[in-house]
């Protein structure tokens, strides 16, 4: 038994280790793409003409846009503003933003620089969720693609990060939720539009108008010589922004990292779904391991590999008697004797010449929780 002890110990440690690096490495990613300010913006530039996909419309939609006046000389002095991302989609039951970034250009010593921003969000009104997928290429210190997904549903977080595992939690754990890169208002509060270009188009199930950009507006260049060009396309009701594209060109250090980067940036935004029925479910990495049982009012999982931990609302005498009931049933034998106390379980099993440790232990402070920790 003392072996057992022994082996709590460390692996109480190592767990902790373990569980202390990931996030850190969830956190690394928001804090890896944080920068970027309204500090920093281009310098004067020649830009290329921007020209943005064109929708397809069905034949029922062409037969319905010849109903809506298409006329851009009657309207050709109107101009939206676009006071804020977040405020238009407020009243929103439901919707998918994405929002993408890229950069192609050279560093201070000529060397090729490029990098790439997904951030993509899924928002549920009933029951109140939400899924952001935040996709990273090219930023040090990890220039490989960084794939992280955060999810919010029923009071819960949940952090996965490909290839590694999950870490949950409850509403209050940190978060890579806001920062300047992954939010779109950073760049686009406040920016009026140009010239009326079309009237009435249908994108996405919605009327919208498209116009030029007044890059005077953006927020982001107030002030400089900025050589930007881009589309935008609002919904006719709600002024919602449907899709909007901005390239702009120059020397500036775009990463606030220090660095001058001479080149193109790339930013799309669009907005799709709206109102659909959309749902959000707890990342697969996160619902436990098949290696192991685990108790089915299981929450606040984390999963590193091979090892799981999670906690329950039921007491150590009934976590005991699952794992003496299900553990054989997964085709493991008892190794040692369990320890049982009244606060506290250690149990250990083997399968396959693989030893595993079940540490179950009453959390101090908090009524009715239960810890388990699983781990070879």
């Amino acid at each position: 038994m003392d072996v057992l002890v022994g082996r709590l110990n460390w692996f109480g440690e190592w767990f902790f280790q373990r569980s202390f690096a990931l996030l850190l490495l969830c956190l690394s990613v928001g804090f890896l793409v944080s920068s970027c300010g309204a500090d920093s913006a281009p310098q004067a530039a020649e830009s290329d003409d921007v020209s943005l996909p064109q929708t397809e419309s069905t034949s029922s939609e062409l037969a319905d846009q010849e109903l809506v006046p298409t006329s851009v000389k009657a309207t050709i002095d109107e101009t939206v503003t676009l006071s804020s991302v977040a405020n238009s989609l407020a009243g929103l039951d439901n919707y998918r933003l994405s929002w993408e970034l890229s950069f192609e250009g050279v560093d201070p010593e000529g060397t090729a620089a490029s990098w790439q921003l997904s951030y993509i969000v899924t928002s549920v009104g009933d029951p109140p969720s939400e899924k952001i997928e935040v996709s990273a290429l090219g930023f040090e210190p990890s220039p490989e693609l960084s794939e992280v997904t955060i999810v919010q549903i029923d009071g819960q977080k949940y952090f996965e990060i490909d290839g590694v595992g999950c870490l949950s939690g409850d509403g209050q754990s940190p978060s890579v939720m806001t920062n300047d890169l992954t939010d779109p208002d950073s760049f686009l509060a406040g920016l009026t539009t140009g010239q009326q270009i079309s009237i009435g188009e249908m994108m996405d199930g919605m009327r919208v108008n498209q116009y030029s950009l007044d890059e005077e507006s953006l927020p982001l260049f107030d002030g400089l010589a900025v050589a930007a060009d881009g589309t935008v396309f609002l919904s006719q009701e709600g002024s919602i922004p449907i899709q909007i594209m901005l390239v702009a060109t120059g020397q500036v250090d775009y990463l606030s990292s220090g660095q001058i980067q001479d080149g193109t940036l790339t930013m799309m935004l669009k907005i799709d779904d709206i109102n659909q029925p959309l749902e959000v479910i707890i990342p697969e990495a996160c619902q436990g391991s098949s290696i192991y049982p685990m108790v089915r009012d299981a929450y606040q999982i984390t999963v590193l590999e091979d090892l799981i931990s999670y906690q329950t609302v039921l007491p150590v005498g009934e976590v005991v008697l699952y794992y003496q009931q299900e553990m054989p049933l997964a085709g493991w034998s008892e190794a040692e004797e369990p320890l049982v106390l009244e606060e506290m379980a250690l149990m250990s099993y083997e399968r396959d010449g693989v030893v595993v440790v079940i540490a179950i232990d009453s959390v101090p402070g908090q009524a009715a929780t239960t810890s388990v920790l699983i781990t070879p």
